[in-house]
């Protein structure tokens, strides 16, 4: 039974596996941004969602840190959640997430700059930047709880003010100071890890000057305004103020300058990480906002592209007359930050990359625009929390969970922290539903289509911040099905096209994704109309995730072994949409069972398929799921001592699906229960595919069954009891006569005719009677009757076989009699005279078969030997007809003395003769003592006094001894002597 798909179309399925896997290479189709750059436009720029960054919250500083907030300095420290703010000497830390308590530092210097240095994800050391000094504390900082400095030291930084530290995965710091040059800080660290020690070194000074007292210092000729680490390259990339970019390769502990490229009016630059191109390695910010791409390779430095500034609010004509200047700027994956000024007006200006779809299907980069006026200066612009491994293709947030929490920022001011969330398109999606606008759908589906936003509607109503109006969309939406399947891609891209057949898969994803398919089951329920294919295509998947899952957590080393070679790769989407997906799921169910020895009585002996039915049936199919559970009984009989019920239930269950169930399986299934001395189920199984055959031959049918009783011969005693009570037990299934003759017949073929017989079936007799010939038939009866002590008819048949048989040769009719008087003393009803009647044929049917002998022996004879042989003749016509004509003395005398008939001259002639021809003393003794036992007494057979005559001719002196040691008596020879005066 192979394991189809009952109503299904695999073409269907096909179709939407091929549009799947269209689905899934778009939404992981990994664009480098320098592409996106080159395909996009200068200016594209969307305002259209004025939402995209929704300015979440304001958290205010402590009363302590709002008094003269206006003179301090302040900034973030990010990988502990604390901002620092000094005023003067005194230093205040404060954990603006948990808002605990501020931490105070009071120094013996002014403080200029304090920053965090990150050698490892669970070790920051704080730096504090004075006039004269660089402080380093190793902090101990446990959520909710105070800081704690645990490690401290210093070096002096002779009236330089450092700021922009950076860190290598080397435990390398660079920093730059205000005095123009770059400098490394280098530190010794304990055992921990914490700095005990440090010195500072100038690397843009003169190389004469470089180890000197930083008083020798020279002067740059261009200073550095920003400062960047790619620890995956090993370079830093720093800014001067001429706008020159700089890189330096930092390979191990060395500093070499390597390229450098001239530019113009550039403010800061900022890393374009490896997840996003493999092209562009670098950006820079010109004091207008525009953003240079650069390409950092084989050595060099290249622009790639330019962008214009984000755009302002304001009339066209006033931003192109008034000057635009970018004080700050900040780039994250996709997001960039700045502050710009404009006619001595400050904004804050955010926008985020989106991959947007163009009428060509093409991707192109839209970038969403958030501006709003500031009042204040901003000290700085972080990502709260940015994960250390964000997706690549960040852009394209359209699946992105609603519940997964976004993307957030925050800005430093003397107000407080403002935090803005990036609001993706779900999001957008969701204010749209909420919009009055009515231009506001439109808009979207413009931006997005169609069918994403379909498929966007299917993630909102499966989140927990599902609304009713999504529903009432996709219910109008013609786009829905093929949104769902987009959605449905999504979904399972990660698991999609796995190979199931490796040694381990990615459980956790799995899972994820069957959760998540559960719970858009249970949304389509909402009778939102989709087609059936997709939503058994769903149910399939489901399925197939529960499927695998329990295959790999059962011996699954043991199981990939035991499939066929062509099983030794195949991905989940073949395994849910194809038919060779199919078929393998049945040799790993059949293999997973073999290695099991979980089946007990407890989980009536279907541990597996158990799980199979509840978990997996719309993929196997619930008939398949019936065969397994009938394999899985099967299986544990193999491991059970008492096993009968195990036996019993996989009978039952293989008998629900018995016209699915194809021969060859058929013909396994029953191997497996004879294996186990489970003849009579098996055959049970093989008669009620018999009933069911429909179109199957049922010729082959009989093979198996007739396999069956063969292999009960295997288990037989000397009576032969447990093959006759298996075929018994299968004749016992029915009445048909075919059916019953079809056995009787095999068994007469293959030479089992002691077993027929004894079988106990009313059918038996008629068989024998009517399917046999005639001399087969009473042969067979023969034995029937005998098997049940039946002697009386026992003896008739065999009777009648020697008698009326046309086909039988004629030793066997003697034998036939012969038997039949070895009956006789068994038998109490039948007369004497009818057992002597027997006897008497018996007799004459022995002395025509001597006669026979002796006239095959003699060629001329021969073909009277046959005529004499075609049937049973009377004693009297082969007296006359052949002992008399062919001089066959020994047998005329058997015959005359059967008949009683005398002759006295043809009886002294026969004597005569008889004693001439034995040669001997020793030939004539044998062969009177054999005459003498069957002839004697008869005085018309045996006339002692004749023969002793003839005998005392040719053996006067031993004649007397010759016929006493035949067996006659002295007194009948002396009498004899008397009378021939031999005496």
């Amino acid at each position: 039974m192979n394991n189809l798909i009952v109503g299904s179309n695999y073409q269907t399925y096909k179709k939407s596996n091929e549009a799947i896997k269209s689905f899934i290479k778009q939404d992981q189709e990994t664009i480098d941004l320098a592409t996106y750059l080159k395909a996009s436009d200068n200016d594209r720029y969307s305002i259209d969602n004025p939402h995209v960054f929704l300015k979440h919250a304001v958290t205010e500083f402590p009363n302590f840190l709002k008094r003269d907030v206006e003179k301090c300095k302040m900034g973030f420290l990010p990988a502990i959640n604390q901002i620092w703010v000094s005023n003067g000497s005194l230093l205040c830390l404060w954990n603006y997430v948990e808002k605990t308590e501020i931490f105070r530092y009071e120094c013996n210097e002014a403080v200029q700059n304090v920053e965090l240095l990150k050698f490892s994800s669970n070790q920051v050391e704080l730096v504090i930047s004075t006039s004269n000094h660089i402080f380093l504390h190793g902090l101990d900082y446990q959520m909710n709880q105070k800081l704690k400095i645990i490690s401290s030291s210093q070096v002096h930084s002779d009236g330089v003010i450092m700021s922009n530290f950076i860190t290598t995965d080397t435990r390398r710091a660079f920093m730059q100071g205000d005095d123009g040059h770059l400098y490394e800080l280098n530190t010794i660290a304990d055992k921990n890890g914490l700095t005990i020690s440090c010195k500072i070194q100038c690397h843009t000074s003169s190389p004469i000057l470089r180890y000197t007292s930083y008083f020798f210092k020279s002067v740059p000729k261009a200073s550095v305004k920003s400062l960047v680490v790619n620890n995956a390259e090993k370079y830093i990339y720093f800014l001067l103020s001429d706008s020159s970019i700089h890189s330096v390769n930092i390979q191990g502990s060395s500093y070499l300058p390597m390229q450098r490229y001239n530019a113009q009016n550039l403010e800061s630059i900022h890393l374009i990480s490896k997840a996003e191109s493999n092209q562009i390695n670098l950006m820079a910010v010109s004091n207008k906002g525009d953003r240079l791409y650069f390409s950092c390779k084989n050595n060099t430095i290249d622009l790639v592209y330019t962008r214009s500034p984000p755009p302002l609010p304001g009339s066209l004509l006033f931003n192109n007359l008034t000057q635009e200047l970018c004080e700050l700027s900040f780039y994250n994956h996709g997001v960039f930050a700045s502050v710009h000024v404009k006619s001595e007006k400050k904004y804050l200006v955010l926008t985020t990359a989106n991959s947007i779809r163009d009428g060509y299907s093409n991707p192109t980069l839209v970038e969403d625009v958030y501006s709003e006026f500031i009042s204040k200066k901003i000290w700085s612009i972080i990502e709260d929390s940015p994960s250390e491994s964000v997706n690549n293709h960040y852009f394209k947030d359209m699946f992105e969970l609603p519940e997964t929490p976004s993307r957030q920022f925050s800005t430093l001011s003397t107000d407080g922290i403002t935090h803005y969330i990036k609001q993706r398109p779900i999001d957008y999606l969701s204010d749209v539903f909420n919009s009055t606008d009515p231009n506001a759908m439109l808009n979207f589906l413009h931006r997005y289509g169609a069918v994403e936003t379909s498929a966007m509607c299917f993630l909102l109503i499966c989140s927990t911040k599902s609304t009713s109006q999504p529903v009432q969309f996709l219910r109008d939406s013609p786009e829905k099905d093929e949104g769902l399947l987009f959605f449905f891609s999504n979904v399972i891209q990660d698991i999609w096209s796995v190979d199931i057949m490796e040694a381990s898969i990615p459980k956790e994803q799995f899972a994820i994704a069957q959760k998540r398919l559960e719970k858009l089951l249970s949304v389509l329920e909402l009778d939102i109309n989709i087609k059936v294919e997709i939503i058994d295509l769903i149910v399939r998947t489901i399925g197939g995730i529960s499927f695998v899952s329990f295959i790999h957590d059962q011996e699954w080393d043991k199981i990939r072994t035991m499939l066929s070679s062509t099983s030794t790769s195949c991905s989940f989407s073949d395994l849910v949409t194809s038919e060779e997906g199919a078929i393998l799921s049945r040799e790993l169910v059949l293999a997973t069972i073999k290695t099991s020895r979980l089946g007990n009585p407890s989980n009536q002996y279907i541990y597996i398929s158990s799980f199979l039915d509840s978990n997996c049936s719309h993929l196997l199919g619930d008939n398949n799921i019936i065969f397994y559970k009938g394999a899985e009984c099967l299986q544990a009989a193999h491991h059970l001592k008492d096993n009968t019920e195990a036996l019993k239930e996989s009978l039952s269950y293989f008998k629900r699906i018995i016209s699915l169930i194809d021969l060859d399986s058929l013909k396994t299934i029953s191997k497996e229960n004879y294996k186990l001395q489970n003849h009579p189920g098996a055959i049970e199984l093989v008669f009620a595919k018999y009933q069911a055959a429909g179109t199957v031959p049922n010729s082959k049918i009989y093979d198996i069954l007739f396999d069956i009783i063969s292999d009960s011969f295997q288990h037989d005693d000397e009576e032969q009891s447990y093959s006759r009570s298996v075929i018994e037990s299968a004749l016992q299934l029915t009445n048909e006569e075919q059916y019953h003759y079809k056995i009787y017949n095999w068994l007469l073929q293959n030479n089992h005719k002691s077993v027929l017989v004894t079988l106990d079936t009313p059918l038996l007799v008629k068989y024998i009677k009517s399917q046999l010939s005639y001399s087969e038939s009473l042969a067979c009866l023969c034995k029937y009757h005998n098997y049940r002590k039946e002697y009386r008819s026992c003896v008739d048949c065999l009777v009648e076989l020697a008698t009326k048989a046309t086909d039988l040769v004629f030793a066997k009719r003697v034998i036939c009699l012969r038997k039949a008087c070895d009956y006789l003393p068994e038998i109490t009803d039948m007369t004497n005279e009818e057992k002597k009647n027997i006897e008497l044929i018996h007799r004459e049917a022995a002395i025509q078969l001597d006669m026979y002998c002796g006239l095959s022996e003699i060629e001329s004879t021969k073909a009277v030997a046959e005529e004499l042989a075609s049937e049973l003749k009377p004693a009297k016509i082969l007296l006359d007809q052949y002992a008399f004509k062919y001089e066959m003395y020994e047998d005329a005398l058997y015959l005359m003395k059967f008949l009683e008939h005398f002759d006295y001259a043809y009886v002294k002639k026969a004597w005569k003769v008889i004693i001439e021809e034995c040669e001997t003393k020793e030939d004539l003794k044998s062969k009177l003592t054999g005459l003498t036992t069957s002839l004697y007494p008869s005085i018309t057979a045996f006339p002692v006094y004749t023969i002793y005559s003839i005998v005392e001719k040719q053996y006067s002196d031993f004649a007397k001894i010759l016929l006493m040691q035949a067996g006659i008596s002295e007194e009948i020879i002396d009498d004899a002597q008397k009378v021939l005066g031999t005496k």
